[in-house]
Formats: structure tokens, C-alpha cells, sequence
């Protein structure tokens, strides 16, 4: 009998290719029970089972680990249950080597986080301590220094399973640590007379060190009671004033403004979803701007597709942003009444969906912030009134209906007043051009009146072109507030939206998940592709680990005669419908693999992603692509009374610099994909120009409940997302690598007292050998040292603690001068 077999013993039981994490509950009389540790029972005739179907378990996988590259069971299984261990003891982060993977708790956890965890963290290397999304941000920041590159961190994961609030801790970590770097310098400046090394600024005085053989600043130092920290940095670029410390509080202005930014792009950007109570309405890439000292002097903020049509439409159980039900709730009387504000229920764009109120958003609160945030972006009490009007002035707008009457009429002469007082409009005209198109025809113009149908169309194109409008108006303010030098190094924090698949898909989760294929693509490169392509151009010893590509998907996509090319090209035919466009589709990709022929439904195409095969509902698709907004409607606009309003619309490009029937190619108003196309094509290149740090977040659970794992649910997500192939590659593979000279460079304080070789080369195999005997961590290719995460965070302390010890033998020999 196999000892294993034993009541109690911890096994791995294989059904329907799925490993189980189970117990042997009893064993006797030739018959086994196995109880999995998700509830499930089974019983077998021992002289049935097979080692390929029980297995013992490994005692790392018996005890869990904080880094699944040090697991000895591989399989989707270990790495679940694994996950799920740490799960149950409130352990949420878990180490893939430098990768994170970070499970949801949907509850605070406030014990994680705060400024004391920022100093623990501060202080270590990745791996020194438990794992946690702030030890992922202070690698990225030490990186700066000691790799000499830009970073970059790509939070994915589906929506809901984390992303933005993930984003904003290590944003919040950055700013902790450039303003530690920012302080001590201020210090410095009023403490002229000191001469003590420089031990938290990069070290500029090796006169042989490339850009890539920086330090990063050193917060490990154990002499807090040293009587100066930092040496005035002489190349230190300039910084603006308006990035100096404030003269009362010593807070650095542009980390506050970055970490304020925050509620008012969340409030502005987020809402509710069925998957999501927050969830980010559009992409964005923090980029932070690093100064050498260490300091944070600038930054930018891009945003990618915001979904424009949840302004005027929902689906059920689904609010429109928070920023509409934080107005109602947060303005006092005078203001409401002012805006002629009332609850939710009596506006149109808010009550549709039957969801006005959730629980678990405190609106009030909301707004409290937002107006904070803005006042601290130095937000005008001005603009901030004629944003709030704008926002009522949308609100009212939806509540303006029709009716017919030989063509569209308005039917609620107080809601357009009210409108057209709040946009500064003239009701007449805004009831005009609503309910009438006119275009210029051979030098004519020709006014025609509408449907009711198209009537709200209009009116619905309007309520959506003044929300971006103010959206992108709020993003060029806050990096105008936010911008500064750019002449070093950058962080980028990349949060875009999650993989998506509704129970409706239409074409803002056709592009969403294009987004998420593009971004996956990214993945399999770094972690997959180029990785092992230069094991065999370096000649190492290695055997190619398999993984799911999805490049033939992307294809599908975006290549010539692709989903976005036809859908591009039936949008420039003015008689095109969504059913020739079905057509197309099916008939150019019915055979593609990839692609979903529906047998029954006449309404949709479906694709096979990454992460599923997901069915969209093609009806609305050109319209949204079109993204059309009327001449005359724009015009009135631009002829508001309100100063806001002008401004939003003062350099807005009209369809076609007049609205005829026929535009030639040349001056065709690009699409919604075609942009957002080139848009995903730029932030690729730009992420790719950087070092990438990965979190993978997990969501447990598909009803945000808190302590509840469901292992159907998170097995999907590692399968999909590579979690398997990505534990493989990171427990055989070596993703450090340094040229021969730059690594014998950055360690040459090491080897002192080592006999070495001539050749760097040899230098770097006498050094690697003294430190790993079993070159088990490390293996040396033609041109490079390729070396895993454990073995160079370990030379990392090492050379810290020489450089330390060198500075304070230096410190000591400079005091005793000067006494």
C-alpha cells in the first residue's frame, strides 16, 4: 500500500484534467475516500487508482509559498491552491519571481498598507520580506538606477479583479519615496557646511560607471543617527518652483497633485458595472518623471477611449459614472436649487437602468473628495462651478423628449429651458437643432426635420460630446499642474480596462478586449517570446517552455480585411447598415478559426480570445464607430454664452470642414476604432522602449463577496492569462541579464580580494562562482550574464552593504579632518 494512501495524507487527485487539492479521509478494506478541499467527495477501489491519478503532494504545496516559482508540484492545481491557501489567511499578493499576482479580497485590509508599510518595504529588496504590491513599486524604483532604463508596471486582470485601486498604491508608494528623496535634499540646502557622502542620491562619482551601473538611492542603511543623510547633488538638474517643497507643510506639490488626481479621474472615469462597483470606464498610462536625486519633478497622464455612451445609456443594474449621483448628493440646497437639481430618480440618464443607489458607494462622500482633489490641483472655484453646471446641464438634457408633429417636436419646454440656461444656449435654437439637420448642398443650405428617433439621437450625441469634452479639458488641466522636467528616467503605471464578457457585448467590449489582446500580446512577448529567443542566441542550456500565442487572434482583428478594417470601411458608406456589415464579416472570416459564426442569432459575430470566446451584438456598431456629431449641433455649442462651454468646443474639428453628402478619403473624419487603434499601436511602442514589471489581478469570486474563493472562477484566469507557463519559465529561467563589463562593473566592490581573470568574462565566472558554486542561479552566454531574481537581489544587498561601509569609512576619515 502507498503510503500516501494513509488517512490524512495531503494528495493531489487528477479529475477531468483538473488537479485537486484533497485529504485521504479513510482507507480501508480495499476501498479509498478522497474529500478535495472544495467540497467534493469521491470514492474508489484502491487497486483502481493509479499514480497519474493520486499523487502525493509536495510539502511546499502542503505549507504554501510566498513565490510559486519555488513550488515542485507544476500544474494549474498547485498553483490555485496555492493561491488559496494564502487567500484564507488574509495573504493576498504572491510572488511569480518578480511577477505579482494579486487576488481581490473585496474588503479593506488596512493592516497592508499605510506609511509604515512604505518604510518596511522601503528598505528591502524583492523577496526580503512577504510579498506586497509595495515591494513590486520600490523594485521598479530601485531599477531606475541600477538597470539605467525607464520602467513601466502593467496592472491587468479582468474587470473587477483590483486594477485601479492596485494603481493607485503604487502611486501612492512613488510619491512616499520621491518625497523622502525631496526632503532630504531641502535639507541639505540649509545645511551648507556638511560634506557627508551622498548615501541616498545614485552615486556619480565612479569615474568608469555607465548609466546603467547607477545606484539606486540606498534607504537599507542601518545609521539613522548619522547627522547627515545627504550631500547637495551639484548635477542635479534645476527644479521648476513649482515643484519645490511648500514652506509650511514640506509637501511636495507634484506628488500630491499626482496622488489627488486620483478620486477626480475615478469620479469622472468609474462606475458601476454587474462585475464591478468601480469599475474604470477608460484606459489610462501614469507616466512619473524621475530626477537623479530621486525625486519625482514631473508627470503625464494619457487616457485612452472613455466610454462615451454610458453617459445617455445603461445596462440593467449598471449606473452611469459617479461623478452624476456624488453631484446630487454632495451639493447643498442653494446649489441644487441654483442647478435645478432634484434625486436621481427624476433623471432619465441616471433611473434607466434601475439602479440609482448601491450600497456600497457613498456618494456624498465622493463629491467631498472630488471638490477637495480639485482645490488641491489648484482647480479654480470658477471652473469648478462651470464644471459642476456642465454636469447639470447634461442631466437636464436627457429629460428632454419629443414628440411628432410633421417631424420631431420638443414636448418638455421646462427641461430645454433649463438646458439651455445651463449651457448658455438659446433655447430656440438648441430646440432647432435638435429636432431639424441642415447641410450645405451646392452652396444651399438645406434644413430637413427629423424623427423622433433621430431627434434623441441628436440630443444624446450632444449630452456625450459635452462629457468628453469636459473629460479631456479635465486631463489637460491635470497634467498642466502635473507637468514638469523630463531629463532623466520615468515610472509608467499603465490601468487599463479588464477583459470583458456581458451577457450583451456590444462595441465598447469589442474594444476593450482588442485592448486586452494587444496587452497580452505584450505579456507573451517579455515573458515568453524574447525571453527564450535569447537563451539560444546566447547559446545557454535550455528547452523551450510551449505557450497559448495569440498573435492568429490578433489578426483576426487587426490585420488587412480584418474585424476593425471592414468595420472601418462600412462606416464611410453612408448607406451601410449593421446588417451588411454582419454580412462582411461572415463572409470574409466564417472560416477563420478564431471567428464565431452564430447558427441562429442574426445579430452577432462571435471571437475566440485569450481569455474566451466572447459573442457580440453588432447592432449600434457603425453608429458608435461614426461617432457622429452634427455641424450645426457643434456650432450652437460654440456659440454659448458660458466662456466653459466656447472653450471645449472652440477647437473641436467639425466632420468635414462643411456637411456635404459626398467627402473624399483625404478629409474623412477618422473613426472611434481607427484612433483608438493607432492609440493602442503608441502605447506599445512606448511601453517597449521601457523595462516592464507585471501584477496579474485575480478576481476570487464573480459577487464581490469577500472570503469566498471559487475555484472555477480563478482557474479560468490562470489558464488564460499563461499563470502555468509563466511559473515554469520563471522557476527555469534567468530573467536578469548584463553584459559581461556592465556586471563586472556594478559588482567590482565584490570582488576585492579575488584573484581575477584579464578577460571580463572570466572576472564575471570567478565572481558568480564564489557566490553559487552549484551554478544552479546562473549561467553565462557569449555575450551576457544571465542570472535569476534570488541570486541578484543577493548581490544587490552585498554591494549595498560594501558601498555603505566604504561611505562610512570616508565620513569618518572627512570629520576627523575637519575637527
Amino acid at each position: 500500500m502507498d503510503n500516501f494512501f494513509t488517512e490524512g495524507a495531503r494528495v493531489w487527485l487528477k479529475e477531468d484534467d483538473q488537479y485537486l487539492p484533497s485529504t485521504v479521509s479513510t482507507c480501508s478494506g480495499g476501498v479509498v475516500v478522497i474529500v478535495s478541499d472544495y467540497g467534493q467527495v469521491y470514492t474508489y477501489k484502491q487497486n483502481a487508482l493509479s499514480r497519474q491519478k493520486v499523487q502525493a503532494m509536495h510539502p511546499s504545496s502542503i505549507q504554501g509559498v510566498e513565490d510559486m516559482a519555488t513550488l515542485d508540484d507544476l500544474h494549474d492545481g498547485a498553483i490555485m491552491h496555492n493561491l488559496h491557501l494564502r487567500y484564507q489567511h488574509r495573504k493576498i499578493y504572491t510572488y511569480i519571481g518578480s511577477i505579482l499576482a494579486a487576488v481581490n479580497p473585496y474588503q479593506p485590509v488596512p493592516e497592508l498598507y499605510g506609511p509604515a508599510a512604505v518604510e518596511r518595504y522601503a528598505r528591502q529588496h524583492l523577496g526580503a520580506m512577504e510579498p506586497h504590491i509595495y515591494a513590486v513599486a520600490n523594485e521598479c524604483y530601485r531599477a531606475l538606477w541600477r538597470r539605467g532604463h525607464s520602467q513601466c508596471v502593467l496592472i491587468s486582470g479582468e474587470s473587477g479583479a483590483g486594477k485601479t485601486e492596485s494603481t493607485k498604491l503604487i502611486l501612492r508608494f512613488l510619491s512616499a519615496m520621491s518625497q523622502t528623496s525631496l526632503e532630504a535634499s531641502s535639507r541639505d540646502r540649509t545645511a551648507p557646511d556638511r560634506t557627508a557622502p551622498d548615501r541616498t542620491a545614485p552615486d556619480r562619482t565612479a569615474p568608469d560607471r555607465t548609466a546603467s551601473d547607477r545606484t539606486a538611492p540606498d534607504r537599507t542603511a542601518p545609521d539613522r543617527t548619522a547627522p547627515d543623510r545627504t550631500a547637495p547633488d551639484r548635477t542635479a538638474p534645476d527644479r521648476t518652483p513649482s515643484l519645490e517643497v511648500c514652506s509650511r507643510d514640506r509637501t511636495p506639490r507634484v506628488e500630491e497633485a499626482l496622488l489627488e488626481s486620483s478620486p477626480i479621474m475615478e469620479a469622472f472615469g468609474n462606475a458601476k458595472t454587474v462585475h464591478n462597483n468601480n469599475s474604470s470606464r477608460f484606459g489610462k498610462l501614469v507616466q512619473l518623471h524621475f530626477s537623479q536625486r530621486g525625486n519625482i519633478q514631473g508627470g503625464r497622464i494619457v487616457d485612452y477611449l472613455l466610454e462615451k455612451n454610458r453617459v445617455v445609456r445603461q445596462n440593467p443594474g449598471e449606473r452611469n459614472y459617479h461623478i452624476f449621483y456624488a453631484l446630487l448628493a454632495g451639493t447643498h440646497s442653494p446649489q441644487r436649487e441654483a442647478l435645478g437639481l432634484t434625486h436621481a430618480d427624476h433623471y432619465y440618464y441616471l433611473k434607466q437602468s434601475g439602479c440609482v443607489d448601491d450600497k456600497t458607494i457613498n456618494d456624498t462622500h465622493t463629491f467631498k473628495e472630488v471638490m477637495n482633489a480639485m482645490r488641491t490641483t489648484q482647480f479654480s472655484e470658477e471652473h469648478i462651478g462651470d464644471i459642476l453646471r456642465l454636469l447639470a446641464g447634461v442631466l437636464h438634457a436627457g429629460n428632454i423628449e419629443f414628440m411628432t408633429a410633421g417631424g420631431a417636436q420638443v414636448s418638455s419646454p421646462a427641461a430645454l429651458g433649463r438646458t439651455s440656461d445651463l449651457l448658455g444656449l438659446n433655447p430656440e435654437q438648441l430646440s432647432e437643432v435638435l429636432t431639424h439637420r441642415s447641410m450645405i448642398l451646392r452652396g444651399e443650405e438645406i434644413c430637413t426635420p427629423l424623427t423622433v428617433e433621430q431627434a434623441v439621437d441628436s440630443r444624446d450625441s450632444m449630452a456625450m460630446a459635452l462629457y468628453s469634452q469636459c473629460f479631456a479639458w479635465i486631463i489637460r488641466r491635470l497634467n498642466a499642474r502635473i507637468r514638469g522636467n523630463d531629463d532623466f528616467l520615468s515610472v509608467s503605471i499603465l490601468d487599463i480596462f479588464g477583459f470583458e464578457n456581458f451577457e450583451v457585448n456590444r462595441f465598447e467590449q469589442f474594444n476593450i478586449n482588442y485592448a486586452n489582446e494587444k496587452l497580452q500580446e505584450y505579456f507573451n512577448k517579455h515573458i515568453f517570446s524574447l525571453e527564450q529567443l535569447e537563451y539560444n542566441r546566447e547559446g545557454l542550456v535550455w528547452q523551450d517552455i510551449n505557450w497559448m500565442d495569440n498573435g492568429e487572434c490578433l489578426d483576426l482583428i487587426e490585420k488587412k480585411l480584418g474585424l476593425l478594417a471592414l468595420i472601418n470601411e462600412e462606416s464611410h458608406f453612408p448607406k451601410a447598415t449593421d446588417g451588411t456589415l454582419l454580412e462582411k464579416l461572415h463572409s470574409q472570416h466564417s472560416k477563420n478559426s478564431f471567428y464565431v459564426k452564430p447558427r441562429v442569432a442574426v445579430h452577432f459575430f462571435g471571437v475566440k480570445h485569450y481569455a474566451g470566446e466572447v459573442v457580440y451584438d453588432v447592432r449600434g456598431m457603425l453608429e458608435k464607430n461614426r461617432d457622429t456629431f452634427r455641424d450645426d449641433v457643434l456650432n450652437l455649442l460654440r456659440e454659448s454664452r458660458l466662456d466653459f462651454v466656447y472653450d471645449l468646443f472652440e477647437h473641436v474639428c467639425s466632420r468635414s470642414g462643411g456637411d456635404t453628402l459626398k467627402t473624399s478619403v483625404k478629409h474623412r473624419r477618422p473613426t472611434v476604432s481607427s484612433q483608438f487603434k493607432n492609440s493602442l499601436h503608441s502605447l506599445m511602442a512606448s511601453l517597449s522602449s521601457s523595462h516592464p514589471f507585471f501584477v496579474r489581478c485575480i478576481k476570487p469570486n464573480t459577487h464581490k463577496m469577500p472570503e469566498q474563493f471559487n475555484a472555477v472562477v480563478v482557474l479560468n484566469q490562470l489558464r488564460y492569462s499563461g499563470m502555468l507557463e509563466t511559473v515554469k519559465i520563471r522557476q527555469h529561467g534567468f530573467p536578469i541579464r548584463r553584459p559581461f563589463q556592465d556586471f563586472c562593473c556594478r559588482y567590482k566592490v565584490l570582488m576585492r580580494g579575488v584573484t581575477l581573470a584579464e578577460d571580463p568574462r572570466g572576472r564575471c565566472l570567478e565572481l558568480l562562482q564564489t557566490y553559487d558554486s552549484s551554478s544552479s542561479q546562473w549561467q553565462l552566454g557569449k555575450t551576457k550574464v544571465f542570472l535569476r531574481e534570488s541570486l541578484e537581489h543577493r548581490l544587490e544587498k552585498e554591494r549595498e552593504e560594501e558601498v555603505l561601509r566604504a561611505a562610512m569609512i570616508i565620513q569618518a576619515h572627512v570629520l576627523g579632518f575637519i575637527a
